[in-house]
């Protein structure tokens, strides 16, 4: 069995092609994702951990006199440092020692610094400069997700509008002609969607 079908095909991809975002809902739409866009500053953070005040000032004072924060800190905690590794302002749980490291100089020891864990000083081996995300830069892509949501949005409006009018019994050329669209026709189609010839 073969049947006579026609369709109306709203494509979101074709329609978003026609719109063009309001600049405002751009910019919103940025300052709503700029947070996920940017890359944070990242630091390379060493750290001598001591449980003793007097010891803490003892090391730092060492540094001072231009002694190596390795060398002067294994002879004082009686360890090597500890690497924190590369991280983020973020990364870092206790606000103090974030603080610290990401306003430290490189290479300069901080001032000793008091947590709940005992005394740390920090040392900053390398500085990754975050980047700020710029409008231009997101422009395209924001704009082109927005098109997609408001062909969306448009298409159910015209769905809607279709079904009214096929309702009032208009036929389905009438009825695409009035939303802008055009009806398809295929002559011949069987159940598995192939015509006559198998195609």
């Amino acid at each position: 069995e073969y049947r006579e079908i026609v369709t109306i095909y709203l494509d979101p991809e074709e329609v978003a092609k026609d719109v063009r975002p309001p600049t405002e809902r751009i910019k919103e739409e940025f300052e709503h994702r700029k947070s996920s866009l940017g890359v944070p500053e990242r630091r390379t953070v060493d750290q001598a951990l001591l449980f003793d005040e007097a010891k803490a000032k003892s090391l730092s004072q060492a540094l001072k006199q231009g002694g190596k924060f390795a060398e002067v800190a294994k002879k004082i905690t009686g360890k090597a440092p500890t690497r924190l590794g590369t991280v983020s302002k973020n990364d870092l749980p206790d606000q103090a020692i974030a603080n610290a490291a990401f306003s430290s100089a490189l290479d300069v020891p901080s001032e000793p610094i008091k947590s709940s864990l005992g005394w740390h000083i920090l040392r900053v081996s390398k500085i990754f400069p975050g980047k700020t995300p710029r409008l231009e830069e997101h422009r395209k892509a924001i704009s082109d997700d927005l098109a997609k949501e408001i062909a969306i949005d448009d298409l159910i409006k015209l769905t809607g509008k279709l079904d009214d009018i096929l309702a009032g019994g208009a036929t389905i050329e009438d009825a695409a002609r009035a939303i802008g669209a055009t009806a398809r026709t295929f002559a011949a189609v069987d159940a598995d969607g192939r015509d006559p010839s198998g195609k």
